[in-house]
């Protein structure tokens, strides 16, 4: 059994711990027993992040805010008329969306951790599941929270993740970076076998040391392999992102191995799907050109390099430009989109969980654009270069999709 009050990363949480009153509270609120570790924990640390582990973060047990313990179907704001996540589709296969109350999530904000009530075991401990709102998907864990607790927090004696030496190396790079009295150094390494890109890396720095090993199988997309900066001055640096076009399931395409480094022995981890790309760092942008062309075998598609070209125009305008062109960007761009969808064709033989996001997103698209057209007219218009740039991207991205 772990050690309860060295569970969590310390002051990773602004609420105060939690008590017999908030656990009453909520489990009122939520028709469900909350289990007794959960309590257990929130009773040293009102969630946060675990010591050790990056892979969730708990979100507490408060009445206010966004990112708290509630139903899952909350936590995206829907409602049971337009829920278009917890649809038919699901009731069938899960039954009750209701019974799914949110825990925690990744940072980005786009998953949730989920305690499971239409599944529990002979103790009445609910199973979780995993839910990923922006690609509808739903992974039961078949565990409860204390396995998966137990998961979290285990420890090795030496790290899971080596370098695979004797494979073919076709790059390599050593950046070293000082932040204040901090210092990072990023190794990394790709190599090529018939079948795969490996991706090997090493980080030192303020988090402790931490070991990656990334495999993607080939062959690698063109469309998303773009090269963007990366580190900001003055010690600059830029990243290709590597992501596989084959059509596979992405947890069959990528798995990724991570070793790190904490006071208690090595977190040894594995993972399939997440991130859906591998990514390699250099100083040398025109090193990751070459690289890109060498793993494509040739160019990538015009729509790439369109797409590079007016980040790096984006990024060259300051703050001021920024904000006061933003909103006809974005008017812009949304005809340019639109134009785009006409020159491809509607969505009839679209997925249906695409065609359920696309239905969604026009009952917001004019509401978005009343208010973007006024913010826009208090500002000048968009310089011809920028607009160019956009136009060329939108209209190589036809090209490549008819191609």
């Amino acid at each position: 059994m772990f050690n309860i009050n060295e569970f969590w990363s310390a002051g990773t949480s602004d609420e105060p711990p939690a008590t017999d009153a908030d656990f009453q509270r909520q489990e009122a609120e939520l028709g469900v027993q909350l289990p007794a570790l959960l309590k257990e924990l929130y009773r040293v640390q009102n969630g946060g992040m675990v010591e050790g582990a990056d892979s969730v973060v708990f979100w507490p047990i408060s009445p206010d805010g966004w990112c708290k313990v509630q139903r899952a179907r909350d936590v995206w704001g829907f409602d049971e008329e337009d829920d278009f996540l917890f649809d038919e589709d699901f009731e069938d296969e899960y039954g009750d969306p209701n019974l799914l109350i949110g825990i925690g999530g990744d940072e980005s904000g786009h998953t949730c951790l989920a305690l499971n009530y239409n599944e529990c075991n002979s103790d009445g401990e609910p199973d979780l599941m995993w839910i990923d709102q922006e690609c509808f998907d739903f992974t039961p864990l078949n565990c409860t929270i204390e396995e998966y607790v137990q998961g979290l927090t285990r420890v090795a004696d030496a790290p899971s993740v080596t370098d695979p030496v004797d494979l073919p190396l076709i790059a390599e790079e050593v950046i070293t970076a000082t932040y204040g009295d901090m210092a990072t150094t990023l190794e990394q390494k790709v190599y090529s076998t018939d079948t795969e890109l490996v991706i090997w890396s090493r980080n030192c720095g303020m988090e402790g040391e931490e070991l990656s090993l990334c495999r993607v199988t080939k062959p690698i997309s063109g469309s998303f392999s773009s090269i963007r900066s990366f580190r900001p001055g003055p010690h600059e640096s830029f990243q290709i992102l590597l992501q596989s076009d084959a059509n596979d399931d992405e947890e069959d395409t990528i798995h990724w191995e991570t070793s790190r480094k904490t006071s208690r022995g090595w977190k040894n981890g594995r993972s399939s799907g997440v991130p859906v790309y591998g990514y390699f760092e250099s100083k040398d942008r025109a090193k990751l050109e070459e690289l890109r062309r060498e793993i494509l075998g040739g160019e990538p598609p015009t729509s790439t390099i369109a797409g590079e070209q007016y980040q790096d125009r984006i990024e060259e305008m300051d703050e001021a430009a920024l904000q006061a062109f933003a909103p006809q960007m974005m008017l812009e761009m949304f005809k340019l989109l639109q134009g785009q969808a006409d020159v491809l064709g509607g969505m009839e033989d679209a997925p249906d969980e695409i065609k359920q996001s696309f239905a969604h997103l026009e009952q917001l698209k004019s509401q978005m654009i009343a208010d973007l057209q006024q913010r826009a007219d208090a500002a000048g218009p968009i310089p011809d270069d920028l607009l160019g740039l956009m136009q060329q991207m939108v209209d190589a991205d036809v090209d490549d999709e008819e191609e």
